[in-house]
């Protein structure tokens, strides 16, 4: 590995609490919906529609940030010419 290249490494709560926190604002929707009417049902509305949101605007900005991979250099032609 090269000194410019670290590896980090994650904890498991660090690489499952959005999963989680997703799931459950879900979850709390479902069930809202499950049990009542009423402001139940605004619960179950806002629960779902949040999750939509949030993951629509989360994948939008990361898909709209420029990619940062460090990219090799290919040998050129002239330097292929030296080697033989």
């Amino acid at each position: 590995m090269n000194q410019t290249q670290t590896k980090k490494i994650r904890s498991t709560w660090a690489i499952y609490r959005w999963p989680v926190l997703i799931n459950s604002i879900c979850l709390l929707g479902v069930l809202a919906a499950l049990i009542g009417n009423g402001w139940w049902d605004w619960l179950s509305w806002a629960c779902r529609e949040g999750t939509v949101v949030g993951l629509t605007v989360v994948t939008t900005s990361v898909l709209s940030k420029p990619n940062k991979q460090i990219k090799a250099k290919s040998p050129t032609i002239s330097s292929r010419k030296q080697l033989t």
